[in-house]
């Protein structure tokens, strides 16, 4: 009996485990309502009623302030490790200088590209003290006269 309660038990723990490592789904972003999408017209559309259609952009392009992005991104979040994009999609609405949609675009991940950041460092001024040169740097650097007696009147 003691060996069936133990064999339960390690079935029971295995089968915890196996549960935990199953991924946590999040959503981000923005779903867009497919018929307001398809309401937006090029050459036709203001950015008043993109706004009305669609709500405020994710955010705007840094360097074309003429196009706005939508961003909704499905994450997978599994016990310790960085969550992973399983879904995402980008739409892009352009506009002209008048303020009128020039181009609606979607965008998934097949169309990103990845980035490497320059593992550089900016040099900076001045030298770099060790913690012992920090503790003992100032003492002596100060004249005892510099501190005001208690009571003396402030100069």
């Amino acid at each position: 009996m003691p060996s069936r309660v133990r064999g339960l038990a390690c079935a029971l723990l295995i089968g915890a485990a196996v549960a935990a490592c199953a991924p946590t789904l999040r959503e981000r972003g923005q779903r867009l309502d497919e018929e307001a999408l398809a309401a937006i017209q090029p050459g036709v559309t203001t950015a008043q009623e993109v706004a009305r259609l669609l709500g405020s952009p994710s955010a705007v392009a840094p360097f074309d302030r003429n196009s706005w992005l939508y961003v909704r991104q499905r994450l997978a979040y599994r016990a310790f490790l960085r969550p992973s994009i399983e879904e995402q999609e980008v739409v892009v609405v352009r506009f002209d200088a008048d303020g009128v949609v020039r181009a609606v675009e979607r965008r998934d991940l097949r169309d990103g590209r990845p980035i490497e950041p320059v593992a550089d460092e900016t040099p900076t001024l001045g030298t770099q003290l060790s913690l012992w040169e920090q503790l003992i740097g100032n003492i002596g650097r100060f004249p005892a006269q510099s501190a005001p007696r208690p009571g003396a009147p402030l100069p």
